[in-house]
């Protein structure tokens, strides 16, 4: 089982696609972006910072994503 410890709060939102793309929202307000690699293990891509409070839910598609927050903002 793989770990991935990037945020410094706690993991509130996850979301994926069919194209090895995983995101993460948290209460440390950022969104963390993950690539799936060919063995099959997630690897860290970059960090997202949008909001000015916790994000709560996650959305993707093919070409893009949403999130929501705490601020009641939606990117």
């Amino acid at each position: 089982m793989q770990s991935i410890k990037v945020h410094s709060g706690s993991v509130w939102a996850l979301a994926t696609n069919d194209h090895g793309l995983l995101l993460s929202g948290s209460i440390d307000r950022s969104i963390k972006m993950f690539n799936l690699t060919s063995t099959g293990i997630y690897e860290f891509d970059k960090e997202l910072v949008y909001h000015e409070g916790f994000v709560y839910a996650l959305a993707i598609g093919q070409t893009h994503f949403f999130s929501s927050s705490k601020d009641r903002k939606v990117y």
